[in-house]
Formats: structure tokens, sequence, C-alpha cells
């Protein structure tokens, strides 16, 4: 490897550059495989599932960000992990 290749991934920039595109790789690993085993539901439901109750969550007269009481327990329970 050239001292400039290594230079590059020493600096923060390259170092985030890096990260995603490990990140990007295992991500379609992931997906390649599940749909491959077919588990691509059990990827979905896992990817998807937690942020059901951010729609159940949705109301007026909430600050930004701010969550819905009637979904607190639901988020808890499906962010538990």
């Amino acid at each position: 490897m050239s001292t400039t290749a290594i230079t590059a991934v020493r600096s923060p920039a390259g170092r985030r550059v890096a990260y995603a595109v490990l990140a990007l790789a295992l991500l379609v690993v992931v997906v390649v495989k599940a749909i491959e085993h077919g588990a691509g539901w059990q990827l979905a439901a896992g990817a998807l599932g937690p942020d059901v109750a951010l729609f159940i969550g949705i109301g007026s007269g909430l600050e930004k960000g701010q969550l819905h009481p009637r979904a607190v327990r639901l988020y808890n329970l499906l962010h538990r992990y």
C-alpha cells in the first residue's frame, strides 16, 4: 500500500469514508444473505418494527420531537434492545 493511501485513511475524513464503505458493504451482504435464505421479512420487521410507535405517537399540540404519551410504553418496549 502506498503512503498516500495510508495517509488518506488516517485523516478524519478518510476514516469516515472508509467506515461508510465498510458499513455499506456489510449491509449489502446482510440483505443479500437474508433474501437468499428467505428471511427478508424478518430483516424488514427488525429494521422497521421499532418505528411503528412513532406513527402511533403522532398527535396535535406536541412540541417538536415530543412523542404522545399513549405511545411511550410501546416505543420503550420496541426499543428495549
